[in-house]
């Protein structure tokens, strides 16, 4: 995209001086015919550049309608899932990793659907168009997804270390050996560790699910064919709910 503004913008350039070039020097022959054609070599190279220019444009918005869409499923599917798992940390002696480890492998996920829309390749004339607007708060939501990935694995990490140690501490006991009083302890400041890093991560990400609504919300509203953001999220909420019931 980048490359297509540029080349359009050169020949734009050339158009113009070869043409008034043209206007000056009309009366002799072999020049104008030399500028006549570089003046239509210009035009067909500006045309092709132009075309290519709003070809790529097309499929890196299309590329973040259909992206963005995910994202806010998988984010959505996240926060309820971290809420749901959240009451049965205290409740119960073993943590169930399962949740963590779904958790963890989406984050990553979203990670490759904000690459999947090819923002870096986003170049428009306009700087202050809406389309732009979304551009700079996907930019900086990657940031946010990077967050909750490097949160979400270091939880899913302690909540592995967590459950192998209350396990080697049941087989002691079904052994007959005496758990030191220390070691159990920290077994519980361990698991209120992570119940307080599980609490905070799931305010965080459903605050940036939010925030990804607000995103989507500028993407989609005022597009044609009733592409209205309202309907759009109540399609994808059912997609949650499928996911959840998985």
């Amino acid at each position: 995209m980048k490359v297509n503004k540029i080349t359009s913008l050169v020949c734009f350039s050339f158009i113009f001086v070869s043409g008034m070039m043209m206007v000056f020097l009309y009366d002799n022959n072999v020049i104008f015919s030399v500028l006549s054609g570089l003046f239509t070599g210009f035009i067909a190279s500006f045309v092709i550049s132009i075309i290519g220019y709003f070809h790529e444009k097309a499929k890196i918005i299309e590329s973040i309608g259909i992206n963005i869409k995910s994202l806010f499923v998988n984010m959505t599917a996240m926060s309820k899932i971290l809420g749901n798992t959240l009451p049965s940390i205290h409740n119960s002696e073993i943590i169930q990793d399962l949740s963590f480890k779904h958790v963890s492998g989406i984050s990553t996920l979203n990670l490759n659907l904000l690459e999947k829309m090819n923002l870096g390749l986003y170049n428009p004339f306009v700087k202050n168009s809406k389309n732009m607007a979304v551009y700079k708060k996907l930019l900086e939501y990657w940031l946010s997804l990077q967050t909750i990935s490097n949160i979400s694995k270091n939880i899913e990490t302690r909540v592995l270390e967590y459950n192998l140690e209350i396990m080697n501490v049941q087989l002691a006991q079904t052994k007959g050996i005496m758990v030191p009083s220390e070691k159990l302890k920290q077994l519980d400041e361990l698991k209120n560790e992570i119940n307080i890093k599980v609490a905070k991560f799931h305010e965080y990400v459903c605050g940036q699910t939010i925030e990804l609504e607000k995103i989507s919300k500028k993407y989609y509203n005022g597009k044609k064919n009733d592409k209205n953001w309202l309907k759009i999220k109540e399609k994808l909420l059912l997609q949650v709910d499928d996911i959840l019931r998985g």
